[in-house]
């Protein structure tokens, strides 16, 4: 997904690692890591995309998993029925 991100932005990048995914839980945190690596020249532009596209994910993530009480402005995850701080109820 970070490799498609930076060639969507011109930056041609390769990857390495990433196979020990199906032992999430089982194994240390560095054997799950990916190795990303571009040209020296687009170096600082590849780490903006990525922090960019870090902030959106996020973002969009947020948004599908929270909702924000109309009453207290608080954020509640979307499995809430009330919110937790005033405990009105989900519009």
């Amino acid at each position: 997904m970070l490799v498609q991100a930076l060639e969507e932005q011109g930056v041609a990048a390769t990857s390495t690692g990433g196979f020990a995914a199906v032992g999430f839980g089982e194994l240390p945190a560095d054997a799950r890591m990916v190795d990303i690596f571009v040209a020296k020249s687009d170096l600082e532009r590849g780490r903006q995309i990525l922090l960019e596209h870090q902030a959106k994910v996020r973002v969009e993530s947020k948004s599908e998993h929270e909702w924000v009480c109309p009453f207290c402005q608080e954020q509640n995850a979307i499995t809430f029925e009330l919110c937790w701080s005033c405990q009105q109820p989900r519009p």
